[in-house]
């Protein structure tokens, strides 16, 4: 992705996407842990990009009344996030140990901040569910970094 060109995109929908905080969790994030790793990353990012933070946090898995503290510094962390846009890329074949499938997905982040700025990240999320059908993906780890600005 293209920061440059990018960021007056993220502007405009910005300003058309924000979500009442405490909303419940999405149809979107719901079908897509049911659907696959890919389209759980993408509804991660849309969630954020909503300010729907409890839909965000069920996605990895976690429910926001179990730890009321985990969840409020997991927000705490996107506090100045206006929107951010993913673009998913290469998912590994799942690896199965334990009755456990885990999968990696490789993605490229664009976020836009409160002050107008945007920054672009890569590497990978590990996402997992029971090979027997009980559950649902979900994130289980995220490993990216901060692509440096070109000039």
């Amino acid at each position: 992705m293209n920061a440059r060109f990018f960021l007056p995109a993220l502007t405009l929908l910005a300003a058309c996407s924000a979500q009442e905080p405490g909303a419940e969790p999405t149809d979107e994030a719901v079908r897509a842990a049911s659907t696959g790793p890919g389209a759980v990353v993408e509804a991660y990012y849309a969630a954020i990009s909503s300010r729907d933070y409890a839909t965000a946090w069920q996605l990895w898995g976690q429910e926001p009344e179990e730890d009321t503290e985990a969840f409020e510094r997991f927000k705490s962390g996107f506090t100045d996030t206006e929107l951010t846009a993913v673009e998913i890329g290469r998912i590994s074949s799942p690896s199965v140990s334990n009755g456990v499938a885990t999968v990696s997905v490789g993605v490229e982040v664009d976020d836009l901040l409160s002050d107008g700025t945007g920054r672009s990240y890569d590497g990978i999320y590990r996402l997992r569910r029971p090979v027997d059908g009980t559950g649902d993906w979900h994130i289980v780890s995220g490993d990216l970094g901060v692509v440096p600005a070109r000039d």
